[in-house]
């Protein structure tokens, strides 16, 4: 994927989010990359416990990944908190 293309709106890369610490943790989502473009639609489908609520929270920027990276045109939204969405 390259994070570089002018159409691609989304791009994770190699996103990962684990809730918790150590024994008691939980992988919400596991190694995701993808990317869409202007105007792509993009459906998101998995069984109940598969992600699906995680991934989407992670590109709002509601929570931020345990690694990895969220770019939305091409600013990288690990670094914002959902506090300066609202400014």
């Amino acid at each position: 994927m390259n994070s570089t293309n002018e159409k691609e709106v989304i791009v994770l890369e190699n996103v990962t989010k684990i809730y918790g610490h150590n024994s008691q943790s939980s992988v919400g989502v596991k190694d995701i990359s993808l990317s869409a473009e202007l105007g792509e639609l993009l459906l998101i489908l998995g069984p109940s416990g598969s992600g699906k609520t995680t991934l989407l929270t992670l590109i709002a920027g509601f929570i931020e990944p345990t690694s990895g990276s969220i770019n939305i045109f091409a600013q990288n939204i690990n670094k914002y908190s959902p506090k300066s969405y609202r400014n």
